[in-house]
C-alpha cells in the first residue's frame, strides 16, 4: 500500500461513526479511501446514517488531517492496516475485522503463538496471582500474551509476561495514546518499553467509553490462537470474548477454582461445557502442539529466581518492613503519585510480597530476605 493511500486509510479508520462495515462500504463506492476524501458527497449518506455523514464531512478538512497526523507523530504512533504484512493473520479472518490497528510500541503483531488471558477485574489474589503465572510461564515458552490493560486479571498477565521476559500486547476500548486505567501508567510504558505494543482500532484522543469494549474485546480473541479465562463471576465481561472466541473458531481455556467460590463460576461452567482444562502453560502448549520449552528457557528443575524488584518498589518494601501502612501513609512516605501508588501496590500483591489487610493496611507476606535485589 501507497504512503499515501494508508494515511488516508488512517483518516477515514479515524472519524467516529465510520465503522468497519461502513469503511468497506465507502471504498466499494468510491473505489479507495484517498478517493473517499477528495470526492465525498451526497451519496455516502445512505451508506453512513446521518449522523456519521455529518462526522465524515466535517473531518475532511486539512486542519482535522494535519492534526491527526502530528498527533501519531508525536506519539510514535503508527497504523497497521489490513492490507500490511504485519497486521495480525488471524484476525483479518473475522467477520468484521477493524480496517486499521493503532499501534504503539514494536511487539511482532503477525506472531503466530498468541494466547490471551482474560478474567475478572475484581480478581482475587488467587486469581490475580494465577494470571501472573500463566502471563510468566508462557512468556518463558516464547508465547506473546494479549490483554486488555484493565485492572484485576488484565493487569497481572501483562506484569507475569514481562516478568517472564514476553512479549505481551494491550488491546485497548480508548485511543493508545490515552492511559486506562490511569494507576498502570508505569505499566503501559513498561510493555512498550520492553518489546510489547499497545493497540486500538480507535482514534488516538479517543476515551475509555462503555460501549468500547466489547468491541475491543473481539479483537482480544480474534488475534489469537486461543483465549483463558483464570477467573470470572457469572454475567462477567469476559463472558464477551469467550462467545467472541468461540464464533471466531479459537480454542478456550479454563482455570479450575473452588467449586463454591464466585469467581469460579464462568471457568467451571465453561470446563462443564467442554472448554479446555489449564492446570498451567504446559496444558495449552501441550493441546495447541506448540514446544513446551523456549530454546533459551532455563530447564525446569532450577529454582525459581526471588522476584526483582525496581527502585520503587523497594521503596515501598522498606517502609513495610517496620510497620503495616495505610494508602495514605504510603503517599505521604513515598511522595509517589495515587495512581503510580496503586500500580505499584498491585504489582506487589502479585508478586505475593505484600497483601493488603482490612481498614487499606498493607503488610508484607515475607521478609526482605527473600526478595531479589533493584533491578536498574
Amino acid at each position: 500500500m501507497l504512503d499515501r493511500e494508508r494515511d488516508a486509510w488512517t483518516w477515514l479508520a479515524s472519524v467516529e461513526g465510520v465503522t468497519p462495515a461502513r469503511f468497506r462500504r465507502l471504498l466499494d463506492f468510491y473505489g479507495n479511501a484517498q478517493e473517499v476524501r477528495r470526492s465525498f458527497d451526497i451519496g455516502a449518506r445512505g451508506i453512513l446514517g446521518d449522523r456519521a455523514y455529518l462526522e465524515l464531512a466535517a473531518a475532511r478538512t486539512d486542519a482535522y488531517f494535519d492534526a491527526l497526523m502530528d498527533t501519531m507523530r508525536k506519539s510514535g504512533m503508527q497504523a497497521v492496516c489490513t492490507e500490511d504484512p504485519t497486521y495480525p493473520p488471524l484476525l483479518v479472518h473475522i467477520g468484521d475485522p477493524p480496517p486499521v490497528l493503532f499501534v504503539r510500541g514494536s511487539a511482532d503483531l503477525s506472531d503466530a503463538r498468541t494466547v490471551a488471558v482474560v478474567g475478572s477485574r475484581r480478581a482475587t489474589r488467587y486469581g490475580l496471582r494465577q494470571a501472573e503465572r500463566f502471563g510468566r510461564e508462557l512468556a518463558r515458552a516464547g508465547v506473546t500474551v494479549v490483554s486488555g490493560m484493565a485492572r484485576g486479571t488484565d493487569t497481572a498477565a501483562h506484569v507475569g509476561c514481562l516478568s517472564g521476559g514476553g512479549r505481551t500486547i494491550a488491546v485497548l476500548g480508548c485511543g493508545v495514546d490515552v492511559v486506562y486505567p490511569p494507576e498502570n501508567r508505569e505499566l503501559f510504558a513498561r510493555v512498550i518499553g520492553e518489546g510489547g505494543s499497545i493497540i486500538s482500532e480507535f482514534a488516538p484522543g479517543t476515551g475509555p467509553l462503555a460501549q468500547n469494549f466489547p468491541r475491543r474485546n473481539r479483537i482480544i480473541s480474534g488475534m489469537c490462537v486461543g483465549v483463558l479465562v483464570t477467573e470470572a463471576a457469572r454475567g462477567s465481561g469476559a463472558m464477551i470474548t469467550v462467545q467472541h472466541a468461540l464464533d471466531q473458531g479459537r480454542e478456550v481455556f479454563a482455570m479450575p477454582g473452588p467449586v463454591d467460590a464466585p469467581m469460579s463460576e464462568m471457568p467451571l461452567q465453561l470446563l462443564f461445557e467442554g472448554a479446555c482444562l489449564a492446570r498451567g502453560a504446559d496444558d495449552i502448549l501441550g493441546h495447541l502442539q506448540w514446544d513446551m520449552q523456549a530454546p533459551d528457557e532455563a530447564p525446569d528443575d532450577m529454582p525459581e529466581a526471588a522476584p526483582q524488584l525496581d527502585p520503587d518498589e523497594q521503596k515501598i518494601v522498606q517502609l513495610l518492613e517496620n510497620e503495616p501502612l495505610s494508602f495514605d501513609q504510603l503517599l505521604v512516605q513515598t511522595g509517589f503519585s495515587p495512581d503510580k501508588l496503586n500500580m505499584l501496590l498491585t504489582t506487589l500483591e502479585i508478586k505475593e510480597i505484600m497483601k493488603q489487610l482490612p481498614g487499606c493496611m498493607y503488610v508484607l507476606e515475607r521478609s526482605s530476605s527473600h526478595v531479589g535485589g533493584v533491578l536498574s
